[in-house]
Formats: C-alpha cells, sequence, structure tokens
C-alpha cells in the first residue's frame, strides 16, 4: 500500500450515461470556450455528440435567410389578412343579430392577434434566452410565423370597420 492512500479509478475512462442526452458513452469536458461564453456551462461533462450539438448552437449559424423569412412574413400576412376577414363577414352576418359586428370583429381579432403574441412569446423566450441575440432569435419559421398571425389580427382589427357593417 502507498502512503498516498488507494488508488482513485480514472473517471474519464469509463462510460458513463449523459446528463444531457441520456446515452451510455465516454465523457467528455465542456469548457466555456467551447460555447463561447464567459462562464462554464452548468453541465461540465458530456458526450461528444452532445458538445458538437452545444458548439454548433453557440455558433449561431442562420439557415433561414432574410430574404426568405421577409418573404413568408408578407404571404402570411397577407393570407392571415384575407382569411380574418372572410370569418368576421361570415360570422357577423350569422350572429349580427344577437351579438353585433363590432363585437364579433373585436372578439375575433383580438383572440387573433393575443395568439400570434403568446406563439411568439413561447418561440422567442427560449430563442433569446439561450444566445441572448435577438436578430438571431427571428430566424426561425416558427418565429416569423407567431409575428405574422400577431399583424394579421392587428391590420383585421384596423380594417374590419371599414368592410363589415
Amino acid at each position: 500500500m502507498s502512503s498516498t492512500g488507494p488508488a482513485r479509478p480514472d473517471l474519464s475512462r469509463r462510460e458513463m450515461e449523459c446528463p444531457s442526452c441520456g446515452k451510455k458513452s465516454f465523457l467528455v469536458e465542456l469548457t466555456a470556450e467551447d460555447i463561447q461564453r464567459v462562464r462554464p456551462p452548468t453541465v461540465g461533462m458530456v458526450c461528444e455528440g452532445c458538445r458538437e450539438k452545444y458548439r454548433s448552437a453557440a455558433r449561431l449559424e442562420i439557415r433561414y435567410s432574410t430574404q426568405t423569412a421577409l418573404r413568408d412574413l408578407a404571404l402570411v400576412v397577407l393570407v392571415g389578412v384575407s382569411l380574418l376577414l372572410l370569418v368576421l363577414d361570415a360570422l357577423s352576418t350569422r350572429l349580427a343579430v344577437s351579438v353585433g359586428p363590432s363585437n364579433v370583429s373585436f372578439f375575433v381579432t383580438a383572440a387573433t392577434s393575443l395568439t400570434g403574441l403568446r406563439m411568439m412569446y413561447s418561440e422567442l423566450r427560449g430563442r433569446y434566452g439561450f444566445t441572448h441575440s435577438l436578430s438571431w432569435s427571428l430566424h426561425s419559421r416558427y418565429a416569423i410565423l407567431s409575428i405574422a398571425i400577431l399583424v394579421s389580427g392587428i391590420l383585421a382589427a384596423a380594417v374590419s370597420p371599414f368592410i363589415i357593417r
């Protein structure tokens, strides 16, 4: 027996469960430099696959171009406003006697706008919270869709008093 005590097992060469994905593999250290941050990450050891996922997410590569995002935003807003006005017209003719067209218009456009706001919050909360880069956070199809739904509800509310009578 040596004077330093019993030999400790080398934990770096044992197969362990990855805390990120749950797979059993050899773990490597995830450093602050890997994820381009000042502070070290909360997860210290991960498998090679997860380490590469964290590193690629830290690079903030945009795969959804601005031109495509603006095109999709314009198309979805146009279709959204058209559909909302169609629904408002159909509902106001059916429910005009009992409820009134302005109440139907307010309810439908408010529900649409609040749905878009909620979708936008749930999408951007995770993306912006992870990166703190708003320009990167807005480059996702779901973020553009939620912004388009919000804008469609607002535009339909502004236009509906002139169209629905």
